[in-house]
């Protein structure tokens, strides 16, 4: 049996409760002064030939070459936007001795060399900032009480040293609740409470009166009748239909960057029998459902547009019984005029299935890869599709490729060549880029169409194709569904056969939220008939289609709530394994006292955020009403499910990965995806003013069942059972210099993992394990300057550390599934059964 030796379980870094210490007193403060004073425990260390000089409860300024200066941090609540002046209003000398401070070190030589002969360090007032911290508007600074002159070697420490802050504005706190509080008195030397202005969300809709939810994929009109609502659990005899209200997004994507508005919106609906006050037996709701594919409803990013939503194929919408009139639709009448001349009707055909996802990006699916060896004097590639009914065999082809380099191509649309493009010359690299044309054709059939691309010349090709699409000009409506047809029609004459349609319903469909009853049209000699006086879109109704989803909605309303200090969001098959998290944090929040945690289902944050429907941005919305609305702020957020940007689960996987949603940061076509510009990240969903930080502290259980969960709980409650000198213990991995095609110099790595270690308590003992400092198999000096090899002694060096247990890893660097480093420190999963830690996990990632 193999167990699983590293516990990369990011929700449990809750329990590493790190001392935060504001470690000054306050001498006075009134209105917009703030004053307090502050002694150094001073540590001194001669041993060596420079002189080290820390402070017991500080850290360090430390610039390569320049001398390493003890520093004390402090933050300082002051008023929103306020100019700041700090000044050193007194001190005393404490003690003064000989000595150089070291410079700070090469992070590749190890030197310690100064850049200038003639170091000096003033006492004084460092690295002056403003802004939140999390709901404080704060200036924050460091704190240097020493003298340095190294032309003497003369180093005065200082004590009883007193501080200034004077604001503009004053530090006005607000009678509201903070999870952070506790945090907040150790970190903000004059906290007494919260002084931002919080920017209230309008609440918009609630989930707060007797409701039903609906679901269809199909676009066309929907009838919701008696018999529905009382299979759902609500007795119609009690409604009044006029109070009848119908809510949505929308048959667009929820913007990925308006996360503070409502997004629900209730649409105008026809409700046939409201008259009376009663909803009978044969009375019905009808809704229309434009649906969620379309060029136009679905823009991601950077301009980037997709056909079809990433998320689903499903609309929702909520049908609430209230005590209010409704919003219905507006009646518009179309008569006919006589001799006006025939409108046109005109349609477009889609052509792409989502197949291939070369680039792991949830927002880019391609139809069909296609390829020609240089061997090859050419390759075909044959698609098919149905037009019916033409008006004539004229149109427009448009299609879109994903292209790299040699692109040399003929397309065919039945048997005629139609495009020809044998020009291109450039060479192939790591991208793909999007490629439009636009065709006229005069050869479409009624029936079945085929087009051809022909790969050709004598270089070898890699394209993908994403879709083409036909506009051509039907001489009848198109049907939708059995009994409905949808047409948009251009100005003029509109002659619809009825096709034994004897009660037929019009709807104007243009704007979907705001579809509109047509009256006045002509039904005689079996055609529907009616003046048209712009283009618009419609749909022809013989009967409505039924909803294959219709339910009683029990959310919780989740915009009526007073707050909590961690949520824990998840689905509701989970619901009943994570209950144990929620008593396991309630005791185990880091500075919070007797804290409060909360589940939440996604699909209740989807039933008040986004109507129902699946949608990335709802999660995003819900977060950021609880920052803005609530009265207890959730501090920490835990998502548990794993993530995949295989939304659709359009790999058809017996197990879905795609448990709980992720973010996609990008729609870059790229031959590696993984390695390059479509990266996933949580933070996203808690970062609510685009800084790049979140405002919650974000973590992920990335569970598929609810084993997996079972196995996470047991492992943290050995966790916090088995105690022991390797809780004491971290482990730091770092990637070389060595970068692949990107760079052979790049320290960064290392010092990311320097910074690390700076930022840690002096009460861990921490292992480092830096790649730069072990040789390669390819390496024949140090710091080699191009690909070193393999590192097989930095492996076993990571090991060794790990087996002592540690409670905590990171590693910074280069890697992918399988993979830590281009010298394969790590090169497969089976490497880690060299570990030998059971029962002493380290937490990282």
């Amino acid at each position: 049996m193999r167990y699983t030796k590293i516990f990369f379980i990011v929700f449990v870094l809750f329990l590493l409760k790190l001392p935060l210490n504001a470690n000054g007193k306050v001498l006075k403060e009134t209105g917009n002064v703030c004053e307090f004073s502050y002694s150094p425990v001073y540590s001194v260390d001669t041993s060596g030939m420079y002189t080290f000089v820390s402070l017991g409860d500080g850290a360090f300024d430390i610039e390569e070459g320049e001398p390493e200066i003890p520093i004390k941090h402090f933050s300082i609540a002051i008023g929103e936007g306020s100019d700041v002046k700090i000044r050193i209003v007194g001190k005393k000398l404490y003690k003064t001795i000989r000595g150089l401070l070291p410079p700070g070190e090469n992070i590749e030589t190890k030197e310690r060399k100064y850049k200038n002969k003639r170091e000096t360090v003033s006492m004084g007032i460092r690295n002056v900032k403003k802004g939140y911290v999390r709901n404080v508007y704060t200036v924050s600074f460091d704190l240097c009480p020493i003298d340095f002159d190294e032309s003497s070697l003369s180093i005065r420490m200082y004590k009883d040293i007193i501080v200034e802050v004077v604001s503009s504005k004053a530090y006005i706190p607000m009678r509201t609740e903070d999870s952070f509080s506790e945090i907040y008195k150790n970190l903000i030397l004059n906290y007494r409470g919260i002084n931002r202005t919080k920017k209230r969300i309008k609440r918009g809709f609630e989930l707060s009166y007797p409701s039903i939810k609906i679901k269809m994929k199909s676009p066309g009109i929907y009838a919701i009748g008696y018999r529905d609502i009382l299979a759902s659990g609500i007795d119609p005899a009690f409604l009044d239909p006029r109070d009848i209200h119908v809510y949505t997004i929308g048959f667009d994507m929820m913007s990925l960057f308006d996360y503070m508005n409502d997004s629900i919106v209730e649409t105008p609906v026809y409700v046939k029998g409201e008259k009376d006050g009663k909803f009978n037996i044969d009375d019905s709701i009808f809704i229309y459902n434009d649906g969620l594919s379309g060029f136009g409803k679905n823009s991601v990013m950077g301009g980037y547009s997709a056909y079809y939503n990433p998320y689903t194929d499903t609309t929702s919408f909520i049908v609430a019984f209230e005590n209010t009139p409704g919003k219905r639709m507006e009646t518009e009448y179309a008569p006919v005029v006589n001799n006006s001349g025939d409108a046109i009707f005109s349609d477009t055909f889609h052509y792409e299935n989502e197949n291939l996802n070369p680039s792991t990006s949830g927002y880019v699916w391609l139809d069909t890869k296609l390829t020609k060896d240089a061997t090859e004097p050419y390759r075909d590639y044959d698609f098919t599709f149905m037009l019916d009914s033409l008006r004539s065999d004229s149109g427009k082809i448009k299609i879109k490729m994903y292209t790299n380099g040699y692109l040399n191509f003929v397309i065919f649309l039945n048997g005629a060549i139609i495009y020809g493009d044998t020009s291109a010359t450039s060479t192939r690299d790591y991208s793909f880029y999007p490629n439009e044309r636009l065709i006229d054709v005069s050869n479409l059939s009624s029936g079945v169409n085929r087009l051809k691309i022909r790969l050709v010349g004598n270089q070898s090709q890699k394209h993908y194709l994403d879709y083409f699409e036909v506009y051509y000009n039907p001489i009848n409506p198109i049907r939708i569904s059995t009994d409905q047809w949808n047409f948009i029609a251009g100005e003029g004459d509109v002659r619809i056969p009825l096709e034994n349609i004897t009660e037929p319903r019009l709807f104007d469909v243009e704007n979907p939220l705001d579809v509109k009853v047509v009256k006045g049209f002509d039904t005689k000699n079996d055609t529907l008939r009616f003046h048209n006086d712009k283009s618009g879109k419609y749909v022809l109704m013989k009967s409505p289609l039924k909803a294959p989803y219709i339910e009683r909605e029990n959310a919780e309303n989740l915009k009526n709530y007073p707050g909590v200090d961690v949520l824990v969001l998840t689905r509701k098959e989970f619901k009943e394994n994570v209950e144990w998290l929620q008593s396991f944090h309630v005791g185990n929040i880091p500075g919070i006292r007797n804290g409060t945690v909360k589940i939440v289902t996604l699909s209740d944050i989807y039933d008040n955020f986004s109507a129902g429907r699946t949608d990335v941005a709802a999660v995003k919305k819900f977060l950021n009403y609880t920052y803005d609305n609530w009265v207890k702020i959730p501090s920490y957020v835990i998502f548990v499910g794993s993530g995949s940007y295989d939304y659709k689960n359009l790999f058809m996987l017996s197990e879905p990965k795609n448990l709980f949603p992720v973010f996609e940061g990008g729609v870059s076509v790229v031959e590696q995806g993984i390695l390059t510009a479509n990266p996933s990240y949580d933070d996203w969903f808690a970062d609510f003013d685009s800084s790049g930080y979140a405002e919650m502290i974000v973590a992920r259980l990335p569970i598929k069942t609810a084993q997996d969960l079972n196995n996470i709980r047991d492992k943290t409650e050995s966790f916090m059972r088995n105690n022991g000198m390797w809780k004491n213990r971290m482990v730091l991995l770092a990637d070389d210099e060595y970068g692949g095609f990107y760079s052979n110099t790049d320290p960064s790595h290392t010092i990311e993992c320097e910074k690390i270690a700076s930022l840690a308590s002096k009460e861990y003992d921490i292992r480092k394990v830096y790649s730069m400092n072990y040789w390669g198999t390819l390496q024949t000096a140090d710091h080699w300057p191009s690909n070193p090899g393999d590192k097989p002694s930095a492996r076993l060096a990571m090991f060794n550390a790990l087996n002592k247990g540690a409670v905590g890893f990171a590693f910074v660097g280069h890697g992918n599934l399988n993979t830590l480093t281009h010298e394969h420190i790590i090169s497969s999963l089976g490497q880690f059964d060299q570990l030998n830690n059971k029962g002493m996990y380290p937490i990282g990632g």
